[in-house]
């Protein structure tokens, strides 16, 4: 599903974990699909587990940790 501008703040200001379109409190966004890496950016299907609506979070390589 496409997120409007409002849906995307909601997804961001809560760090992916809650879903922008049912914004359901008991309910939480997983990873569906795998981690398609295309040099330094990714893609990864997710999905509400309260009203099933699914998007592609994107990824980018920002950095290493030891």
């Amino acid at each position: 599903m496409k997120m409007n501008a409002e849906q995307f703040a909601y997804y961001i200001e809560y760090k992916g974990l809650k879903c922008p379109f049912c914004k359901s409190e008991k309910h939480t966004v997983e990873a569906t699909g795998r981690l398609e890496i295309d040099g330094s950016t990714g893609v990864q299907t997710a999905e509400c587990s309260n009203c099933k609506a699914t998007w592609g979070d994107l990824y980018e390589l920002v950095g290493t940790v030891e």
